[in-house]
């Protein structure tokens, strides 16, 4: 076809140009000529609007600097605002690339520098020159505003007690004479003498909320809100920070609330639910919460007196095996004597419960100082404390059929690890008291008062439920393992750390379940027939190792009853060590307030006792002998 251009594939694969008449040529070539002057002055266009755009932005800095140096501020807030308005009416997308945007971001830095060179001669109690002062003033709204804040922030110092009413006043009253903070501002130096009477409330309500005193904080930002006689700065103050506090307090407060829910606290966590109701009255999670614990207040409660009686009940380490506890070696009639077996204890557990018994905690009968303690319990019911006495697992307990140690199962609960009489190694929950205690009341919720269980009773000799946690055990352990037929072991000091976070999470997950702990001497020490050396000695080692373990405890049960009392020098040590409920042993309910505490008698549940139930005491609470295991006991 006449002028056309002609292609044809190649042999070698693509295209090749086989044919066109001349005249077609040189249109051809003029073309590609035409486009490329084209291209080039489009790029020569672009770099002139690029060294225009480049040129324009830098006179328009250099414009700004001029006229903030001849302070000609009329035109150097122009530029600024000029600037301004087109960085907002720039496409956002631009993500403040733009020119007008970076110009405006450099002015802004500018104006920033020579502020703080103000502020700062302000805070150094220097006096502020007047060039400063006309460029603070001369920029508008832009300074005005940060001049705003800057005197907000002073303000706010001056209440927090950081500085004095002169100290204040030098800060701030040159900037309050500023045409653009002057229309804001006007009455705050009037003020100043006003809100001298806020500072120490301030410092007050800040140091309850530096300290998560929630509900305090709050309070004491309300009253100052509330006042009329304090100055609005510093009840607007009050306000933002009242906020800030219910903000910061919620979350947390819900939180502690869950916990005693998880924990079977019910009674606790609706106190703490409807604290937080009164705070905020419409908030869902709270109205969800006190719904859910609703179900488990009694509907009635009574008070307590100090007359009344609450039973004690103490026991020892179960029998989990008879068949190792009873086959006739030397420890076969101390097991039978002293000791329940586990199927004995869940029995018991039926009787108090059909009985009316309740559990409460047994820091519910006294005051942080041993005073009496009036508490309350459900209407109808009698109030119980458990004690769980040595429950430490010493070597010599393997032969009694008791558990080697606690751990915490795979549910993440406390569970007992014990040797069968097949010579298996098992683990099950519902073996030592701690885990049928737990279950029962899962099953029976009413049978705790607000969740209570009972005390965990440790002495420190040779392990803690099991597990070596000091050296001072380990010498202790091994001979107690050389003596019975097993093997030493290396108690390293990494092993040790082991065993004694092992420890540490069993007693956390106690503690969450509503146990308390006690002590029963580092050496299951006879504390009436010890000299007060060597009662210091093992009250020392059981702090040090077993006390920074369960922390803080207030409870001390005497090895076998033996207490001392009156003006005895070791019982004034005991409770200076932190000791306020001491507890012997006896037959009938006891309990007496006095020497800075409170000291009351346990009744011992052993194997004699279900035998002799009129002797013991116990007849007078249980049918011992539906309790007591024939079969297997010898």
């Amino acid at each position: 076809m006449t002028g056309s251009l002609v292609w044809k594939v190649s042999s070698m694969s693509g295209y090749d140009y086989i044919g066109a008449d001349n005249s077609s040529r040189i249109r051809f070539k003029r073309i590609l000529v035409l486009l490329m002057v084209l291209a080039l002055l489009a790029a020569a266009a672009a770099g002139v609007y690029l060294w225009q755009r480049d040129k324009t932005q830098a006179e328009t800095l250099e414009a700004y600097i001029t006229a903030v140096e001849n302070q000609d501020y009329d035109e150097a807030i122009s530029l600024y605002r000029s600037i301004r308005e087109k960085a907002l009416a720039n496409d956002p997308s631009l993500q403040g690339t733009d020119p007008s945007s970076v110009m405006l971001r450099e002015i802004e830095t500018d104006i920033d520098l020579r502020l703080q060179d103000l502020f700062t001669k302000l805070k150094n109690n220097e006096e502020p020159d007047s060039g400063q002062l006309a460029f603070a003033e001369g920029m508008a709204e832009i300074a005005g505003v940060k001049v705003i804040n800057f005197i907000n922030e002073q303000l706010v110092l001056y209440l927090n007690g950081e500085m004095n009413v002169t100290q204040i006043r030098r800060r701030v009253n040159s900037l309050l004479a500023l045409a653009n903070v002057d229309p804001v501002m006007s009455d705050i130096a009037k003020q100043l003498d006003i809100m001298a009477k806020a500072v120490p409330l301030v410092i007050e309500a800040q140091s309850y909320l530096d300290e998560e005193q929630w509900y305090s904080a709050h309070d004491a930002w309300t009253a100052i809100a509330a006042s009329d006689d304090l100055g609005s700065f510093a009840v607007e103050h009050a306000y933002r920070r009242l906020e800030h506090t219910e903000e910061a307090m919620l979350q947390p407060l819900l939180d502690e609330a869950d916990i005693s829910i998880d924990g079977g606290r019910y009674v606790t966590a609706t106190g703490k639910l409807e604290a937080l109701f009164a705070v905020f009255p419409q908030n869902e999670e709270v109205k969800k919460r006190l719904d859910s614990c609703a179900p488990f207040i009694p509907e009635e409660t009574v008070k307590w007196t100090e007359y009344d009686t609450v039973e004690i009940l103490a026991l020892r380490p179960l029998i989990i095996e008879p068949g190792l506890a009873f086959d006739g070696d030397d420890y076969a009639a101390a097991a039978n004597d002293a000791m329940l077996t586990a199927d004995e204890f869940k029995i018991m557990l039926d009787q108090l419960y059909s009985n009316n018994y309740v559990l409460v905690d047994a820091d519910a009968l006294y005051e942080a100082d041993g005073s009496y303690r009036e508490f309350i319990v459900p209407s109808g019911k009698k109030p119980l404390i458990i004690v769980l006495d040595s429950l430490n697992y010493y070597v010599t307990r393997r032969e009694s059929g008791n558990a080697w140690n606690l751990v915490i199962d795979e549910k993440g609960q406390v569970s007992t690890l014990y040797q069968t009489a097949d010579g298996d190694m098992k683990t099950e929950r519902e073996a030592e008291a701690v885990g049928i205690l737990d279950a029962f009341v899962e099953k029976h919720p009413d049978f705790a008062y607000d969740g209570a269980k009972g005390v965990i009773s440790l002495t420190g000799y040779e392990c803690l439920f099991g597990y070596v946690v000091s050296s001072e055990q380990a010498a202790a352990r091994n001979a107690a393992l050389t003596s019975h037929g097993y093997a030493a072991e290396d108690w390293s000091e990494d092993r040790l750390a082991q065993e004694r976070k092992q420890a540490e999470e069993i007693i956390n997950e106690l503690k969450a379940k509503g146990w308390l702990f006690a002590s029963s001497t580092w050496g299951n020490i006879n504390i009436r027939d010890a000299s007060m050396d060597t009662v210091q000695a093992d009250t020392r080692l059981w702090l040090e190792h077993i006390g920074s373990i369960t922390g803080e405890v207030d409870i001390l049960n005497y090895p076998y009853g033996a207490f001392v009392s009156g003006s005895d020098e070791r019982l004034a040590y005991l409770r200076e060590q932190g000791f306020r409920f001491l507890t012997g042993q006896g037959s009938t309910p006891y309990r007496i307030f006095g020497s800075g505490g409170l000291y009351a008698d346990k009744l011992q549940i052993s194997g004699y006792g279900l035998r002799q139930p009129e002797q013991s005491g116990l007849g007078r609470l249980l049918d011992t002998a539906a309790i007591y295991d024939n079969a297997s006991r010898p």
